[in-house]
């Protein structure tokens, strides 16, 4: 049987790696060997919500890590699929490594993660790094039209995919089960995208003012900017999400 070696960026707990990789890990199975090396473990991302705090060793260990893994995992015959980068702030050194042994790699990308390094500083050394990463790869899957405009320009063989749900999950009528009584306005997300919420707040603000029978729950937002919209945080659990997405 085939392999594919997955190189995301996150666990099951980062939702980009959750929804572009781990839930379709079961049909991929069902005619191929599949295994998942996540740049980032779990602690990564309780770090990212302040339950604990991520030492310098412990970054370092995630390269180390990776390293290894290319270096001793893939073989030529293997399906590889990375999930934006092999290594975040780091130049294509082995995506060019792969190039170079001539083996294939599909990269995907969900988010325009190429703008992290538009930063003054980092741009000097890694403004051109995406798309070099891109332009070595034999397929390159996008999440949107954005994207999509942008990994042309290097790629002529880009597959647009939006990210999905699996729709079994959400069962109709256990959410009819537990609707609220109010209307639920729901936003799901994470901490780094939490920012994007103040561009609504005073729309959001005004509309639950109007409606009183109105409420907004936000799901993995960052506490300070949940704080100041006023809202209800809830916390992301794998075992309360799609309970509480129903809800809305």
């Amino acid at each position: 049987m085939r392999k594919i070696l997955f190189f995301t960026k996150y666990t099951p707990k980062g939702p980009s790696s959750r929804y572009r990789t781990y839930q379709y890990l079961p049909y991929f199975r069902q005619d191929y060997s599949c295994e998942v090396f996540p740049f980032f473990g779990d602690e990564y991302i309780d770090s990212l919500y302040g339950k604990k705090k991520l030492t310098w060793v412990k970054i370092i260990s995630y390269y180390i890590r990776r390293i290894f893994l290319i270096l001793t995992k893939i073989k030529k015959k293997d399906i590889l699929f990375v999930e934006y980068e092999l290594f975040p702030y780091f130049p294509a050194v082995f995506e060019r490594y792969l190039k170079w042994r001539k083996i294939d790699y599909i990269v995907d990308y969900d988010d325009a993660i190429f703008h992290n390094y538009d930063r003054k500083g980092i741009k000097i050394f890694l403004s051109k790094k995406i798309p070099k990463v891109i332009s070595m790869a034999a397929t390159v899957i996008t999440g949107s039209p954005y994207l999509t405009k942008f990994a042309i320009q290097y790629n002529k063989e880009v597959i647009e995919i939006p990210t999905s749900i699996e729709l079994k999950k959400y069962d109709l009528q256990n959410i009819v089960e537990i609707k609220e009584e109010k209307f639920v306005v729901g936003w799901i997300g994470s901490k780094s995208t939490s920012k994007n919420l103040l561009l609504v707040k005073d729309a959001l603000q005004q509309f639950v003012a109007n409606h009183k029978d109105v409420q907004v729950k936000l799901i993995g937002v960052d506490s300070t900017i949940a704080k100041e919209l006023g809202f209800e945080s809830i916390q992301w659990n794998a075992e309360n999400e799609i309970r509480t997405i129903s809800s809305f």
